[in-house]
């Protein structure tokens, strides 16, 4: 399968919701660190949803346990680690993995007015209630990921973007899994404040970079 070469210009709206995780609940690949451990790192649950004029328009859920970093890999090599993430559409299934080594799985996403429910193909099932309120700022940021590709390669993912933003809430009130990756979301705990509801973003996806140990 080919695919359209880099930068990928993407659009859609996000929440995003903290998470204080218990460092001990987390089973990071070989060679990944969590960045200034302590008893409790933050994690970030994700719901995004791209739009047109974005390649491919569809819904993803996102956790990432943990910012971390391979100390083998060079002083660059930190990112969020993206531990699960699910999707519902298949070309950007196959990219994820091939492109950007992401463990995307498919799902189906069900929204009506502020609940959202994932169903994956692995038995997992979700839910969400989300809801935007405040006003509006626009700001931009960059975010970048780190993952594990072999025993002697990570792949690092950068993106930038600009996004109208508001205060908001996004909280699981379904959470039943058996699937192993979802490291630290269990007996993880809502972080004080706000979600962060992304009313409209429009981001840049670099092309990824392959850090090989040094």
């Amino acid at each position: 399968m080919s695919y359209p070469p880099a930068p990928w210009f993407t659009h859609g709206h996000a929440f995003v919701a903290p998470y204080l995780v218990r460092v001990a609940d987390l089973r990071l690949p070989e060679g990944l660190e969590v960045v200034n451990p302590g008893r409790f790192t933050v994690g970030l649950l994700s719901y995004v949803v791209y739009e047109a004029p974005s390649p491919l328009q569809y819904d993803e859920l996102i956790w990432m346990p943990a910012f971390v970093r391979d100390r083998r890999c060079g002083p660059g090599a930190k990112g969020w680690y993206v531990s699960v993430m699910y999707v519902n559409d298949g070309t950007t299934l196959a990219a994820g993995r091939a492109i950007w080594k992401l463990p995307k799985t498919l799902a189906t996403f069900d929204r009506s007015a502020d609940e959202v429910r994932v169903d994956g193909e692995d038995g997992t099932s979700l839910a969400l209630r989300v809801k935007a309120f405040g006003p509006t700022k626009t700001l931009r940021a960059s975010t970048t990921t780190l993952q594990a590709n072999d025993g002697k390669t990570r792949v690092r993912f950068r993106a930038s973007f600009k996004a109208d933003v508001s205060p908001g809430s996004m909280s699981l009130t379904r959470f039943d899994t058996r699937h192993p990756p979802f490291m630290g979301l269990a007996g993880a705990r809502r972080a004080p404040g706000p979600a962060v509801v992304q009313r409209h973003f429009e981001s840049t996806m670099e092309e990824p970079v392959f850090l090989p140990r040094v």
